[in-house]
C-alpha cells in the first residue's frame, strides 16, 4: 500500500514539474518543492506565481519597440512642421526622445495616422 501512495505522490510531483516547465519555471526545482512540501501546496504556489517572462520574448518586444519608435521619429522629423501642430504627436515625440517608454499600440496608432 505504501508503494502505491509513493507512486501517486511521485506522479503528482512530476505533473507539478511539467506544469512549471510550461510556465517558464524550473521543472526540477518545482518537482523537489512539491516532493518535500506537498504537490497540492506547490501547485497552489505555482498557480499564484504564474508564468515567468521568457528573456527571449522580452528582448524581442524591446527590439520591436525600438524599431517602431525609430520609424515614428524618422516620420515625425520628415514632416516636423506639420506634426508640431498635433499636441499628442508632439508629446509622443518628446517622450520617445527622452527615453520614456510608451505603449507600442500608441506608436502603431500614430504611425497609421502619419
Amino acid at each position: 500500500m505504501f508503494l502505491f501512495w509513493f507512486v501517486v505522490w511521485f506522479l503528482l510531483c512530476f505533473a507539478i514539474g511539467s506544469i512549471a516547465s510550461r510556465l517558464n519555471r524550473s521543472a526540477v526545482i518545482w518537482f523537489f518543492v512539491s516532493f518535500f512540501l506537498s504537490p497540492v501546496i506547490a501547485g497552489l504556489f505555482l498557480l499564484i506565481a504564474g508564468k515567468a517572462e521568457n528573456k527571449k520574448e522580452v528582448e524581442l518586444n524591446d527590439d520591436i519597440y525600438d524599431m517602431k519608435a525609430s520609424e515614428f521619429v524618422s516620420k515625425y522629423k520628415a514632416n516636423e512642421s506639420q506634426y508640431d501642430q498635433n499636441e499628442k504627436l508632439k508629446n509622443m515625440f518628446d517622450d520617445i526622445n527622452n527615453n520614456k517608454k510608451i505603449e507600442i499600440a500608441l506608436i502603431d496608432g500614430a504611425l497609421s495616422f502619419m
